[in-house]
């Protein structure tokens, strides 16, 4: 069910400051929209980037913003549904990030389960994923 208007302002200000504070490589921000729950689950794009509970999700922001000079993440064609106190949102999700070795950007895709509790939005589940290059169009696997 599509989200009301208030819900949906009120992920997009959760998204925003998401964004603003992986900008700034602030972790503890990140963190506050993240709910306490040992089976919050965040799915990266990395083989080893599947890590639940708030302490491996802190170990991996860390590792994100110290393998990174500068973040910037763009948020995209968001799209909101809510039953009760739960959201769903999907959306492009744009990396652009400088390492050490140069400049990389990332243009994936981003779901996540959000569920409000206090008079706030907090994410329980995150998965971002690419899109497999090798894959062309029209077709539903890949051909190597």
């Amino acid at each position: 069910m599509e989200a009301d208007v208030k819900t949906r302002q009120e992920i997009l200000d959760v998204l925003d400051d998401y964004a603003a504070a992986y900008s700034s490589k602030d972790v503890r921000r990140l963190l506050s929209h993240v709910g306490p729950d040992p089976d919050v689950v965040f799915i990266g794009t990395g083989r080893d980037e599947w890590v639940a509970g708030t302490a491996a999700l802190r170990e991996g922001m860390l590792r994100d913003m110290a393998q990174a000079e500068t973040i910037r993440v763009a948020f995209r064609d968001v799209s909101v549904s809510r039953a009760g106190s739960v959201a769903w949102i999907s959306c492009g999700l744009k990396f652009d990030v400088t390492v050490a070795d140069g400049h990389v950007i990332i243009d994936g895709r981003f779901t996540a389960l959000l569920e409000h509790r206090d008079y706030k939005w907090f994410f329980m589940q995150a998965h971002y994923s690419v899109p497999a290059e090798d894959q062309e169009v029209g077709h539903s696997y890949p051909l190597s």
